[in-house]
């Protein structure tokens, strides 16, 4: 071959090679965030939505250079101030081609996303996403609550793909999310704190902590949601039927899936195990009622397919009794009762009833309890040294090894209690369970769970249609819910008729009736696995997912079901075929197929 043939060869394949490049890196999304401002509650937003491909870090660490961030697909920058060095760092990270999204953006970096700032904000705002633009499609239509200050800035290039809004009714005339194209990349703003915003929506108002506001014997967490007169209600109950917080995070989610359009597919985690839509948590509150009472309510649950916990307040059941319903498949667990310090919770007091009754428990049946619910769902939102902290109680029970928490009750709905709090539906805005966090913005780890449905609320004549309207809600409106039900072991002989049918619609919809250890054991299964080392090449995904724990559920995975002008042809798992379905979700679609964890799985998914 003579040397001009060598050199013309050379660039033929550098040329090649160029257009079929493959496409890696270590984590996809980088989080820049700390506590602080919620920052690493984006994490936990992320895991929520199927993402367990990120990496966080804090934009102060020394490793933060422009070399680090290209090794990125997508970089999330929670509220922050930004120098001008760090700005510049952005800017040409987008320029070289690569994806920023930012919450509540400083304003030195807003003409990153083609805002200019008008040094003005609104307090307590609402959001409406444009449907018709393809990342809002398959999204809310209405408008959405958030909380905390947004700021208010005019378009000056960027994208209006959300509204800001003063109330639920009246356009500011500014965004609320942006999308802009800054050099060769794509950058999207929140003009509020999305996780703050989450954190406090699925939470409650931390300044109304440890007051007693709904007029339900104490403070609960309830109560964090309640207003006094002359104040809003925290989470507006016109919007109930409506999981706000988790309309905001999907938008997130659409987001990054467009931002990926130019990068690779992204592989994603399914909100439940196996295929299904919707989990039915059957929880009683025993208090101390027979062994008798509660066996027969077991039973009832046990002969619809389902399983039931207990939340039993002492340890007077015979412990084969226990053993016999553990081997059944339900759960017994510890119906926490600081029910004499109901009027003022104190962490003193509520840490002591927790020491005991766990110890006392754990001698009688050798368990340690997963899940809980305390007696009055009686709440603590105050710290050892007496500040306010409206997640002290989670902090207590995560303390004593509890992973899921049932305490957000809905109260109210019915003329038996003075309050209305809403009909039946997401007083928290979410029907996804999710960890919380404490003011500080520290991620604790245990979940909180929705109680939707208590039988003292809607009572027996309306348990069963509010409970069909959820059910119906998740399968048929994409509403996708984690519903928990309270069925008093007192209440069940009058309650019994329309509980029973409630299971049986659960039956013929294809619903899941579960205790709440099971959820727990699920969800940190799902939020323990990860995707890694997610390349792309020449129509072909390979990732790996990286599973520890063993479950009995299925761990079920997403991919877009097209990507370009090409679709998936066909998904592997250690080179053997995996059937797949397509599933239209959220207005995308979806190829979604199920693998066993606890495992290593090196999967490959083809797209033509």
């Amino acid at each position: 071959m003579k040397p001009g043939h060598t050199i013309i060869l050379f660039f033929l394949v550098l040329l090649f090679e160029s257009g079929c490049k493959s496409v890696s890196s270590d984590y996809p999304i980088l989080i820049l965030g700390t506590n602080s401002n919620f920052g690493t509650y984006t994490g936990e937003i992320l895991k929520a939505e199927g993402f367990n491909e990120f990496q966080i870090d804090s934009l102060t660490d020394r490793k933060i250079n422009l070399t680090y961030l290209k090794r990125f697909d997508i970089v999330i920058l929670n509220e922050t101030v930004v120098n001008q060095t760090q700005k510049d760092m952005f800017s040409d990270y987008l320029k070289a081609g690569g994806n920023l999204i930012a919450f509540s953006p400083d304003i030195l970096i807003s003409e990153l996303f083609g805002i200019i700032h008008t040094n003005s904000s609104i307090k307590e705002g609402y959001i409406k996403i444009d449907t018709i633009n393809t990342i809002g499609k398959g999204l809310v239509y209405e408008t959405i609550q958030f909380h905390g200050y947004s700021n208010i800035y005019k378009l000056n290039g960027g994208e209006e793909i959300a509204s800001l809004f003063l109330n639920s009714g009246y356009y500011s005339g500014f965004p609320s999310v942006v999308l802009n194209d800054y050099g060769a990349g794509h950058a999207a703003a929140f003009t509020y704190n999305l996780p703050k915003s989450i954190v406090l929506t699925r939470q409650g108002n931390p300044d109304w902590a440890g007051e007693e506001r709904d007029k339900v014997d104490g403070p609960t967490a309830t109560d964090l949601f309640y207003p006094h007169k002359g104040e809003a209600q925290w989470n507006d109950p016109e919007k109930i039927a409506v999981p706000q917080a988790d309309e905001q995070m999907r938008l997130l989610s659409h987001i990054i899936e467009s931002f990926n359009t130019k990068t690779k597919p992204l592989p994603r985690f399914w909100y439940f195990p196996d295929m299904y839509k919707c989990i039915f948590i059957f929880t009683i509150d025993g208090e101390d009622t027979p062994e008798s009472d509660i066996d027969k309510e077991f039973a009832d649950v046990l002969n619809k397919g389902g399983n039931a916990t207990l939340y039993e307040i002492g340890t007077y059941i015979n412990p084969s009794v226990v053993t016999r319903w553990r081997s059944e498949g339900h759960e017994v667990a510890i119906h926490y009762n600081d029910v004499p310090d109901f009027a003022d919770p104190d962490y003193t007091g509520m840490n002591a009833v927790f020491d005991t009754m766990t110890a006392n428990f754990r001698n009688a049946y050798g368990l340690s309890p997963k899940t809980v619910r305390n007696h009055w769902v009686v709440w603590c939102s105050r710290d050892s040294y007496e500040r306010k902290q409206f997640a002290e109680q989670a902090v207590i029970e995560e303390k004593y090894g509890i992973g899921l928490d049932c305490n957000y009750y809905q109260f109210g709905g019915n003329k038996v209690y003075p309050n209305w709090i809403g009909d039946v539906g997401h007083f928290t805005g979410s029907g996804i369970p999710m960890k919380f966090a404490d003011v500080a913005g520290r991620v604790l780890n245990i979940y909180q769970s929705n109680t939707q449905l208590p039988d003292e609320t809607w009572l027996k004549e309306n348990i069963e249609k509010k409970s069909r309207t959820l059910i119906d809600r998740s399968l048929d409106e994409e509403n996708y819910t984690y519903i928990n039900a309270n069925f008093h072991t007192w209440y069940w002989p009058e309650c019994r008729q329309p509980g029973m049918r409630v299971l049986d619609y659960c039956n013929s919809r294809g619903v899941p009736i579960w205790p709440a250890e099971r959820v727990y054991e699920f969800l940190k299964m799902k939020d323990e696995a990860s995707f890694t080392d997610i390349k792309w090449s020449v129509g072909q995904l390979t990732f790996t997912i990286k599973s520890a724990l063993e479950n009995r559920e299925g761990l079920t995975f997403l991919l877009p079901a097209k990507y370009g002008n090409s679709k998936i042809e066909s998904i592997s798992d250690n080179r053997q075929p995996l059937n797949f379905q397509n599933r239209k979700i959220k207005g995308c679609e979806y190829a979604m197929t199920t693998i066993t964890p606890g495992k290593t799985h090196e999967i490959s998914a083809i797209y033509r």
